[in-house]
């Protein structure tokens, strides 16, 4: 299988050992969660791999999902790559998904604060963020097997246990000013929304800190397309539509897919969901169906 770099404790994987294809990555990812652990870390947090080696039938669902998200817009998934292709394989087997694991076992993302650390510090390990190079940009994702400037620290351990488990959050928030003093949420530097009021703002920050995280450092953000998608624009559009002649009603992305939503039930939960996305719930009637997208499931 390769060269054990510890257990996860995020999701589906927790307590699974994670694997590497070599054993110079394997030192070297030991040698970085040492150094942070030994130094950084606090209240016995760990750095941990969350994935490394993956399954190609895990990377074809992974995959799927990112396509369908990519098609729909729903449900959320993450950038996965065509199985084959990916670092994950196990013919490749560089892949790193770095997270945090608590002292009570639960998953949680690194701060800002511990990324910097993390992207900063694996380059002298041999470890680079390649996930910078990504769209959407994924923190998380590291490449081991680049030259060291430092040699592997001998018998670093590795953590091969996992607590009692908790709440696993993969998300990272953080709040971020713009040169305008706009003050943006941010989420896993992936989507960002504007606060509009102070009340907003300290609403936000008691949800980041109910997370165990820290919402007193607002940074001041230069380019702020590096700190994801403005969702005011939504890149998404959807319209509930009627047809007078049938009643039936239909769901409609982007005037290109088409919904039958088949019960009652179906058109509330829909009009719940877009109410919960800042989404109009109201239905339109157009007999003229055409106009807003190719019917699906016909």
């Amino acid at each position: 299988m390769g060269f054990s770099v510890g257990v996860s404790s995020i999701g589906d994987l927790r307590g699974v050992e994670q694997f590497v294809a070599s054993e110079e990555v394997a030192a070297q990812v030991r040698s970085l969660c040492h150094e942070f652990n030994t130094q950084v870390a606090k209240n016995g947090d760990r750095l941990t791999v969350n994935e490394g080696i993956r399954s190609r039938e895990r990377q074809q669902a992974l995959y799927q999902a990112w396509k369908t998200y990519q098609k729909y817009g729903r449900p959320y998934a993450s950038l996965a790559a065509n199985p084959y292709t990916s670092t994950h394989d196990h013919t490749r087997g560089s892949a790193l998904d770095f997270g945090i694991t608590r002292a009570d076992g639960s998953n949680r993302a690194l701060t800002q604060a511990e990324f910097d650390w993390v992207h900063t510090n694996g380059v002298r390990r041999g470890i680079r963020w390649t996930g910078a190079n990504f769209r959407p940009v994924e923190q998380w994702h590291h490449n081991g097997g680049y030259p060291a400037t430092v040699p592997p620290i001998p018998d670093a351990p590795i953590i091969d246990t996992i607590t009692p488990e908790g709440d696993d959050d993969m998300s990272t928030y953080e709040l971020v000013k713009d040169d305008n003093q706009t003050i943006w949420f941010v989420v896993d530097r992936m989507e960002r929304r504007p606060l509009t009021s102070q009340k907003q703002v300290d609403d936000y920050k008691a949800f980041i800190r109910a997370r165990g995280q820290n919402p007193d450092d607002t940074y001041q953000g230069d380019a702020m397309s590096s700190f994801g998608v403005d969702i005011t624009a939504r890149e998404f559009e959807y319209q509930l539509i009627r047809d007078p002649k049938s009643g039936s009603i239909y769901l409609s992305q982007n005037r290109v897919v088409l919904v039958p939503l088949a019960t009652s039930g179906q058109v509330a939960d829909y009009q719940d969901w877009l109410r919960r996305k800042g989404y109009s719930a109201d239905v339109k009637d157009d007999s003229n169906l055409a106009a807003w997208g190719e019917l699906i499931g016909k």
